[in-house]
Parts: C-alpha cells; sequence; structure tokens
C-alpha cells in the first residue's frame, strides 16, 4: 500500500512539473523607462503552496509593466 500511494505522489509531480504551456519565466517591460525585469518560477511552483510566481506576476502588472514579447 506504501508502494501505491508513494508512485501515486511521484506520478502526480511529474505530470504536474511537466505540463506544457506553463510559463517557468516572465519577463516584464516598463512602457515609461524601459526598464526590464522578470519573474522566474521553480520546477513544481504550480504544487507549491509557497511559490512567489503568481505574486510576483501579479505586482508587475499592477505598477503598470507589460509582458515583453519574444522576437
Amino acid at each position: 500500500m506504501r508502494n501505491v500511494s508513494l508512485l501515486m505522489v511521484v506520478l502526480g509531480l511529474c505530470l504536474a512539473g511537466c505540463a506544457g504551456n506553463i510559463p517557468r519565466t516572465v519577463a516584464f517591460v516598463n512602457p515609461v523607462t524601459k526598464q526590464t525585469g522578470s519573474c522566474q518560477a521553480s520546477l513544481l511552483a504550480d504544487v507549491n503552496p509557497w511559490s512567489q510566481f503568481d505574486m510576483c506576476v501579479e505586482n508587475y502588472k499592477a505598477e503598470g509593466w507589460v509582458v515583453a514579447k519574444n522576437n
């Protein structure tokens, strides 16, 4: 039973960490000053309750920064 539980946890973490369209780094640019900044997420940020990634992104957006476009 313990092995099955462990397998389920490992499989769940692997699937959460291997999700395709979850950005791991978001780059921002300040439209006024042209300064750049970024938020970086750890491998398991989407399942880590202490991850600061979402808060970092929201803080940049609240200050008026925009997501930098890739060339």
